[in-house]
């Protein structure tokens, strides 16, 4: 009897021993999200907690605990501890960030004759958005449509980083009134 209980012992020891720490899958890895999407994934641990590793190369040189935000190829795996402190590591999963699609509008209705007008978007984390050039229909006319050019437009981080890659722009026609603009003439003769 005495060696039937520490047989049982001995396997329900070693079992726990053998399963702690073993890495699954909660809640299925997205394989893409766009530029401002919440990246969610869960998985869970046997008798431990989790963590989470974020690559860009599959072997994991090099690697993160945040999640990435700007467009590009990532790998994820979370990392539990096994019973003798080792890491034991789930499944190595790839998802993509896509840029977010924007819509780029010129803020003004009309503005003075020679003057450049202004964009706007619907920007997300504090992003600022400029733009050097515009394609009128036909700028000879008092009112005529005009849309932000989209090689132009420049977006920044709040740190000031140019990510304008983070977004496919997408430039929307509107229609724009010119003041003219007052000018004197005077003779020198």
């Amino acid at each position: 009897l005495i060696i039937s209980v520490v047989s049982v012992c001995l396997a329900l020891t070693s079992g726990y021993l053998g399963i702690q720490g073993h890495v699954y899958d909660e809640v299925e890895c997205p394989t893409s999200l766009t530029y401002g999407e919440e990246f969610v994934y869960e998985a869970g641990a046997v008798f431990e907690g989790v963590a989470y590793q974020f690559s860009q190369d599959a072997d994991f040189a090099s690697f993160s605990t945040s999640a990435p935000i700007y467009p590009g190829t990532y790998y994820v795996r979370a990392v539990s501890e096994s019973s003798f402190g080792n890491p034991r590591y789930g499944d190595v999963h790839s998802f993509t960030v896509l840029p977010r699609v924007l819509d780029v509008r010129v803020e003004q209705q009309t503005v003075m004759y020679g003057e450049l007008p202004s964009v706007s978007a619907d920007l997300l984390n504090g992003d600022k958005i400029s733009c050097s050039q515009f394609a009128y229909d036909d700028i000879s006319l008092e009112k005529t449509n005009i849309a932000a050019v989209a090689s132009s437009v420049v977006i920044t981080n709040s740190a000031g980083e140019d990510i304008t890659y983070a977004y496919t722009i997408n430039p929307v026609k509107s229609e724009i009134t010119f003041n003219k603009r007052s000018i004197t003439i005077t003779s020198t003769a």
